[in-house]
């Protein structure tokens, strides 16, 4: 496993990241989340310009479209054309790998992201609130991983890592200010020496603290399982 580190966090990282691999010409296009005009939603774009990463929003507040039946519906009847870096959370990726295994998803020409989950509102939640705040709060305590989701499903997740992407872009345990880019494959390893990201010194204390968020979850979800049960 090769790590490497890149300034900052969040979207802001991510966008900066993939406007990288694009003009390195890593990729040639970018499947990214973006808000629509309103900011009440945050579909899937296709793109290689850089405005439109500048734009977009690849740690979205709210799940609008699940990324592994957009990944599906582009790949399904063949595989994409050109090379394509995609950014989802770990669920989609799972997704991904699942709907791979029985030839829903080709995952030729493809270059899966996937990010540190906190959790998401729930729809409803968002559509009441100020979607611009509630996005802005989102954001920030994504920098620290200290957001806390009011959705049941985020509160008792215990796969807040992309552990199964072939990148993991991670905060959790990250240097003070800074992100992790973990490659899962020799192939995506040699990606991050391409880019001419600095090599990070140790990845013990991810690994570590993503335990510790794991196990704070999984508290979480046999409170709600005794809950059902009782």
């Amino acid at each position: 496993m090769k790590a490497a580190v890149v300034e900052n966090r969040g979207n802001q990282a991510l966008k900066e990241f993939l406007k990288m691999l694009l003009e390195k010409e890593v990729v040639s296009m970018v499947v990214v989340a973006s808000p629509t005009e309103k900011g009440d939603s945050y579909p899937f774009i296709l793109t290689s310009k850089r405005e439109d990463i500048d734009s977009s929003c690849p740690i979205a507040p709210i799940i609008t479209q699940h990324g592994a039946r957009m990944v599906s519906k582009l790949t399904k009847k063949e595989a994409l054309r050109r090379s394509t870096a995609i950014v989802l959370r770990p669920c989609e990726v799972r997704g991904v790998v699942e709907l791979a295994k029985i030839k829903q998803v080709n995952l030729d020409n493809l270059l899966i992201i996937g990010y540190d989950c906190p959790g998401v509102y729930p729809l409803a939640t968002f559509s009441e609130g100020d979607g611009t705040e509630m996005q802005k709060e989102h954001q920030e305590a994504y920098s620290n991983f200290a957001f806390n989701s009011p959705r049941p499903a985020c509160q008792t997740c215990i796969n807040p890592i992309a552990t199964s992407a072939h990148l993991e872009f991670g905060v959790i345990g990250a240097p003070e200010g800074k992100s992790l880019v973990v490659a899962h494959t020799d192939k995506v390893a040699e990606v991050l020496e391409q880019l001419g990201l600095p090599a990070a010194e140790e990845t013990e204390q991810r690994e570590k603290s993503v335990a510790e968020v794991v196990e704070k979850r999984r508290a979480a979800r046999e409170s709600l399982f005794a809950e059902f049960s009782a």
